[in-house]
C-alpha cells in the first residue's frame, strides 16, 4: 500500500462477513448517500468490502457502517476502494486500432465535434488512452471529452496523472501492439521512478461527478466506451443501466463494451452490433 488513495482489493482477505452483514452495509449506504449497490454482482462486491474491513483493521462491520455514515470522506475513501479500476492502459490493443483507423474518422466524417463519454472513471487508464489515440491522429481539439466519476480520490488521481508503475510494463506492450506513432513514454512525464502522466492530454476534458445510479448522464453523446464495469452487475442492473446509455446517445450513437461483457437480451431491442469481436454496438 503505497499511499492513501489506493488500495489493493485482490490481497488476501482477512475478514469474512454475512449475507445479512453485507446487506446492512448495502442499505447504510443507500440510505445516507443514496448510492445503490444492491443490484451489484453480491460476490464481487462483498469480497471488496471485505478486503476493506481488513485493510483498515476495522474491528466489526458495524464499525464500519458507524464510520462511512458520519464521515463524508472516508466513505469517499470507501469507495475509491472498491471501484473496480482498468487493468493497464491500451487494453487489448485490436480494439483502439479498430478506433483509430474505422470508427472515430466515421464519427468524423458526420459529426461536427462530436461528445465522447467515459462513465465511471476511477483510474483513468481508458480515458488516457483514448486522448492518446486523438494525440497522435491530431484529433484532441475534435472531440469533445466527458468523464464521470463517482468519487473524489478518484478525480484527483486522474486529474494529477497519477498511474500505477506496476502496470506501466504491459502498458507499454499493449501500445507497441496496438502500433502506435512512438512509445508510451512519450505521454508521461516521468515513467522511471514516479510515473506521471502528460495531463495536457486530458486538458479539456469535461469531469461530472454522477452517482452509481448514472443519474445526471450527458445527452447526445456519439460514443459511450464502458469497457469492463458490466462484469460487476447482476443482469437486471445490467438491463437499468444499458438502457440509461442508450438513451444518452444521440442518432446513430456508439458504444463498446470489453470484449468478454454480453449485452444480453437487451441488445437487440436497443442496439445493432457492428463489430462483434471487438464488442461494438450502434444505437438503433
Amino acid at each position: 500500500m503505497t499511499n492513501d488513495n489506493s488500495y489493493s482489493l485482490t490481497s488476501p482477505i482477512a475478514a469474512e462477513i454475512g449475507i445479512v452483514e453485507y446487506r446492512s452495509v448495502i442499505r447504510a449506504i443507500s440510505e445516507t448517500y443514496g448510492y445503490d449497490f444492491s443490484e451489484f454482482a453480491l460476490t464481487s462486491m462483498k469480497r471488496r468490502i471485505e478486503n476493506f474491513i481488513s485493510a483498515f483493521n476495522l474491528r466489526s462491520v458495524e464499525a464500519l457502517i458507524d464510520r462511512l455514515k458520519n464521515d463524508k470522506q472516508y466513505f469517499q475513501t470507501f469507495l475509491k476502494s472498491i471501484s473496480v479500476e482498468s487493468t493497464e492502459m491500451f487494453r487489448d490493443p485490436s480494439f483502439w486500432r479498430t478506433l483509430r483507423d474505422q470508427l472515430l474518422p466515421l464519427i468524423l466524417s458526420k459529426v461536427a465535434r462530436p461528445r465522447v463519454w467515459f462513465p465511471t472513471c476511477v483510474s483513468g487508464d481508458e480515458l488516457y488512452t483514448f486522448c492518446i489515440v486523438l494525440s497522435e491522429s491530431n484529433w484532441l481539439d475534435k472531440f469533445e471529452i466527458i468523464a464521470t466519476y463517482s468519487n473524489d480520490l478518484s478525480l484527483k488521481q486522474i486529474q494529477s496523472g497519477q498511474f500505477d508503475g506496476h502496470k506501466y510494463d504491459v502498458s507499454s506492450d499493449n501500445y507497441e501492439r496496438y502500433q502506435g506513432n512512438g512509445k508510451i513514454r512519450d505521454h508521461f512525464i516521468s515513467a522511471e521512478i514516479k510515473f506521471q502522466r502528460n495531463t495536457s492530454l486530458i486538458k479539456n476534458v469535461h469531469f461530472i461527478k454522477q452517482n452509481v445510479n448514472f443519474d445526471n448522464s450527458p445527452t447526445d453523446v456519439k460514443l459511450i466506451i464502458f469497457r469492463n464495469q458490466m462484469l460487476y452487475f447482476t443482469q437486471p442492473l445490467q438491463d437499468k443501466v444499458l438502457t440509461k446509455l442508450y438513451n444518452s446517445l444521440g442518432q446513430g450513437g456508439f458504444i463498446a463494451i470489453g470484449v468478454k461483457e454480453q449485452m444480453g437480451m437487451i441488445s437487440s431491442k436497443y442496439f445493432r452490433a457492428i463489430n462483434e469481436s471487438e464488442n461494438i454496438f450502434k444505437k438503433i
